[in-house]
């Protein structure tokens, strides 16, 4: 009798142990066959690839613990994974990896986190955080695909997308409005190494959403990173029969002593269509102009594609995009293109 009382409350303390650190693992794989041409390519590569239609696939790990008062604590290690070939893509938990405390003030987070410029850009795009089909993402954070900038990418976070050693803050949802402030540590004594710093403003109504990045990096010996200033502005309103997406940016990009300060400006536009009961099409067009150069350099990018929900989790989609560039590369490869059918499954 002692024994079963003994398994019991072990049951019980087990059971309430799970409901206060409530640890879950999920993710997104992304498969895709298809063409792809890079600019500056002669020839175009068949292939199976990872992350064609989001910025990569990847698993992740969180959990968080109710501390009372409306507190909580939380973490999340994400992990970037090239699905085609099985291998880790980057640093191991090179797709968040932070703690946070969470409550009426907010959250404040420790660590690896997302740049509110790169979610800024993935906001206001109808293929999201794309890296091959999405203009301002493959812009400002380069590409597996179809690379337009001569720059690319032209920003320069530590991680990329995110950034290393950061402390960031989110205020509470305060009527439609939100803000997050971001400071990365150089955590270097090296001359003329600086610290990083991020800005973004939201506000969304209804239909309306606007929101306003800025970010300042760099310079840093220790990865080599010119000073950047980022600026994006993005916006969104669903009319019901489409939403219409549309952004600009600016990246001014400040080289070291003897180097070549450059500039590109930069807009897309975009529409995502409900079709039937599952379906979306989706459609995006963007430009930028790069300075210094005469003539300057420019590069545009026409994207079209379909996905189609096959259950909450689980879809299918086909895409292509047409990339043409000027006064960068020779005229004979002055063009990309890519043509990707896949599968999206998200767990």
């Amino acid at each position: 009798m002692f024994q079963k009382k003994v398994l019991v409350l072990a049951s019980l303390m087990a059971v309430a142990a799970v409901a206060q650190a409530q640890v879950k693992v999920y993710g997104q794989l992304d498969l895709s066959v298809g063409s792809f041409k890079s600019v500056g390519d002669t020839k175009s590569v068949t292939g199976v690839e990872s992350g064609v239609m989001t910025q990569a696939s990847y698993i992740g790990f969180s959990g968080t613990e109710d501390l009372g008062g409306g507190l909580t604590a939380g973490f999340v290690l994400e992990s970037y994974i090239a699905a085609d070939t099985g291998a880790s893509v980057g640093s191991f938990w090179g797709r968040a990896s932070n703690l946070y405390l969470k409550g009426g003030f907010g959250k404040v987070a420790l660590g690896q986190y997302d740049s509110p410029i790169y979610t800024v850009a993935a906001t206001y795009s109808p293929f999201g955080d794309s890296n091959v089909f999405s203009p301002v993402i493959v812009d400002l954070f380069g590409s597996t695909g179809g690379a337009a900038s001569p720059y690319a990418p032209l920003t320069n976070f530590s991680n990329g997308t995110s950034e290393f050693n950061s402390i960031t803050y989110e205020t509470p949802d305060l009527s439609g409005l939100t803000a997050t402030v971001q400071f990365g540590a150089k955590e270097t004594s090296a001359s003329g190494a600086k610290d990083n710093t991020g800005l973004a403003v939201s506000y969304n109504a209804g239909p309306l959403s606007v929101s306003v990045a800025y970010a300042k990096t760099g310079p840093n010996p220790l990865s080599g990173l010119a000073d950047v200033k980022s600026t994006v502005l993005g916006g969104s309103y669903d009319f019901g029969m489409l939403k219409g997406f549309a952004q600009y940016y600016n990246v001014k990009n400040s080289a070291a002593t003897g180097g070549v300060n450059t500039k590109a400006d930069g807009y897309s536009l975009g529409a995502s269509i409900p079709v039937l009961t599952s379906g979306t099409v989706m459609a995006a067009f963007g430009a930028v102009k790069y300075k210094p150069g005469s003539p300057a350099p420019e590069a545009r990018m026409f994207s079209l594609g379909y996905e189609h929900s096959l259950s909450k989790r689980t879809s299918i989609y086909a895409a292509a995009n047409h990339v043409k560039t000027k006064n960068i590369v020779a005229a004979d490869v002055d063009s990309g293109r890519n043509v990707a059918v896949g599968v999206k499954h998200n767990f």
